[in-house]
């Protein structure tokens, strides 16, 4: 899946590339309500799926059971992602290729694209796609609940931008982002540290080497 979502992103990519520059002045005047309209539809969209994925997240939370943390599933791999957080996992997990998206409307406005931006776009197909498959639920229900909490602001920040309508809040999107990075790196630190130290954690009482996912 990922791999073809990337394959198909790039390849549409290229060809609006290609074919903006081609376009009249009397094409993109007439085209522009149109892609107003469809921007602030996206992002609406995408404001609605962000609040919904958190109030997901934070909702999985409470549904625990005595062989879960946030830090230490002991549940097998095959139970892995059933029950709630396994259904909020995989709407995440597809929402990345609606946010595809993104780049698609920056092209048809005349922006320019860099290669961050296309990078971290087809990066997390791969990284949410591996979260379900090898079961990493411990930093990915949490990825869910900060991720979706940020792009709620950023993708409102967006919305307002396209009605013209000026926020003072921007600065600190960039500080979520931050506090995004650091809980993340945490996560990842105390799951290396059972899973090296402590006979592995999260994907079966073998680590993830142990894991069928692996195999």
């Amino acid at each position: 899946e990922p791999a073809i979502g990337s394959l198909l992103y790039l390849s549409l990519l290229y060809f609006l590339l290609r074919g903006r520059d081609s376009k009249t002045s009397s094409d993109k005047t007439s085209r522009s309500r149109v892609l107003l309209y469809s921007n602030v539809i996206h992002n609406v969209v995408l404001v609605l799926l962000s609040l919904s994925m958190f109030c997901g997240g934070v909702y999985s939370y409470t549904m625990t059971t005595t062989n879960y943390s946030s830090f230490c599933d002991s549940r097998s791999s095959d139970s892995t992602w059933n029950g709630v957080s396994g259904w909020w996992m995989h709407v995440f997990y597809w929402s990345k290729y609606y946010e595809l998206l993104d780049t698609v409307f920056l092209v048809l406005n005349g922006k320019n694209i860099i290669f961050l931006h296309v990078y971290h776009h087809v990066s997390m197909l791969y990284v949410t796609c591996a979260w379900l498959r090898f079961g990493w639920r411990e930093g990915s229900q949490w990825c869910i609940v900060v991720n979706s909490l940020i792009h709620v602001f950023m993708y409102t920040y967006y919305l307002l931008s396209l009605l013209n309508i000026r926020v003072s809040w921007k600065r600190y999107m960039t500080q979520g982002q931050l506090v995004q990075f650091v809980t993340g790196l945490f996560y990842v630190g105390v799951y290396a540290y059972l899973h090296l130290f402590k006979g592995g954690c999260g994907l079966n009482e073998h680590g993830i080497l142990g894991s069928p996912r692996f195999q």
